[in-house]
């Protein structure tokens, strides 16, 4: 066994969080050095690149991801997430236990802290997605742990932060880190989820308030409920929903970002397809808040694993989700278009006969459709397709003709084989 170690600061960019020292009480009150690196990162979930050969780790307490080499065992890089700034309009939330749906903007920071990460590619480059949960430290006699109350009499008096607190206690029970800089408040997590540059960690997307919009519509009285509890804005001066694990899958020619969020429940599905233009797509929770006891419900997703159309049991994608507190896994399935072909293989001589292929469409529930296909080759140069499914081989060699639903969430394939030319 090898193992991969932070030990080499030189890698370790600015924007990483290491914790320091601690007071008389125990609680952590400002930022370590890089040299504390090796015993402070602590490394979460792990996502793999296209081709196997990089790893991007998580550090959720340290706001961070690494690049791990596979091959050599040695990190390249830790690169720091920055901050969610909750004043802009886009970033709205809800801050304040009292029974109200009430999104704001506040000039107060998000960490956002990732738990769970996933790749994908596109236009050639590596994507990653995080679900921005948000974790304090609470080790024995080592704790960031602290609230606004707490925190506003140390800030600069100069910040945005302190002038916005300044007369006020509404928003004291708010949650936030106590080993951040003074010049202001510094939450944990950024209740969405993002998408970054694997290459430069460049954040590309992200959700703002998009999470807690959506279940304020949904589920009006149990918005920012927790898992062990319907109580309704229970969550909003801690950290939201709380999005946990993420999963990529790729349906048709789509690629979607599955989402759980494990204290008000459910899972949010966005397409990442074009990775800079996120769009929100559904949002499914089967929770049953009308159950007094937690362990009768699917609550708190912990884990997600996707399932495509091709290996899937009914023909359909399937999203399996494991909810920590009730014990329960759920297998939910997407009933996305359906394209068939009337035969899987076709035996060409190159210029000779064509062959006609026939797509069949079955609109699902997910996306639109208006029975249109979409028809290419994957080497036209040996086998090409026209727009009726008409396949005409060129050449010796194989290829694979794909028919693609309108909407892009239905596909289907065939194989093509094509001889050379009897000569004459």
């Amino acid at each position: 066994m090898r193992h991969a170690k932070f030990d080499n600061p030189s890698i370790i960019d600015d924007l990483v969080h290491i914790r320091g020292d601690v007071d008389a009480k125990g609680l952590i009150t400002g930022p370590g050095t890089k040299e504390r690196a090796l015993t402070d990162l602590e490394p979460e979930y792990i996502a793999l690149s296209g081709d196997a050969a990089t790893a991007y780790v998580t550090l959720q307490e340290n706001n961070a991801v690494a690049e791990l080499d596979i091959a050599s065992g040695k990190f390249l890089s830790v690169k720091g997430l920055g901050f969610k700034d909750f004043s802009k309009p886009e970033n709205a939330l809800d801050l304040l236990k009292d029974g109200k749906i009430s999104l704001e903007n506040v000039p107060f920071f998000g960490r956002y802290m990732p738990d769970g990460i996933a790749s994908f590619q596109a236009g050639g480059k590596t994507y990653l997605i995080t679900g921005n949960e948000g974790d304090a430290t609470d080790f024995p006699g080592r704790k960031n742990g602290s609230t606004v109350k707490d925190l506003k009499a140390a800030l600069d008096p100069n910040s945005a932060a302190a002038k916005f607190l300044n007369g006020t206690t509404v928003y004291d029970k708010v949650e936030a880190s106590s080993d951040m800089a003074k010049d202001g408040i510094y939450m944990y997590g950024g209740r969405s989820f993002s998408v970054w540059d694997a290459a430069s960690m460049k954040q590309v997307y992200d959700s703002g308030s998009g999470f807690e919009r959506i279940t304020a519509e949904r589920l009006p009285n149990n918005f920012n409920a927790s898992n062990d509890k319907p109580d309704m804005d229970s969550r909003s001066p801690k950290k939201g929903p709380e999005p946990e694990d993420v999963k990529i899958g790729h349906v048709g020619d789509r690629t979607l970002a599955f989402i759980g969020l494990e204290r008000v429940g459910g899972v949010m599905t966005y397409d990442v397809t074009n990775p800079e233009d996120a769009r929100f797509v559904n949002y499914t929770n089967t929770r049953d808040f009308g159950a007094g006891d937690p362990l009768a419900s699917d609550t708190a997703p912990e884990g997600i694993e996707f399932i495509s159309a091709a290996d899937s049991p009914t023909g359909q994608p399937l999203l399996l989700v494991a909810f920590e507190v009730s014990g329960t896994v759920g297998v939910l399935q997407l009933n996305t278009t359906l394209v068939t072909l009337d035969r899987s293989d076709i035996a060409l001589t190159a210029g000779g006969d064509a062959a006609s292929l026939k797509a069949t469409v079955a609109a699902g529930t997910y996306g639109s459709d208006n029975g249109a296909v979409t028809w290419t080759s994957s080497a036209p140069d040996i086998a090409s397709v026209d727009g009726s499914g008409k396949v005409t081989g060129h050449k010796a060699g194989t290829a694979v003709i794909r028919a693609v639903s309108a909407d892009g969430y239905g596909a289907a394939e065939a194989a093509v084989k094509v001889a050379a030319a009897t000569p004459t």
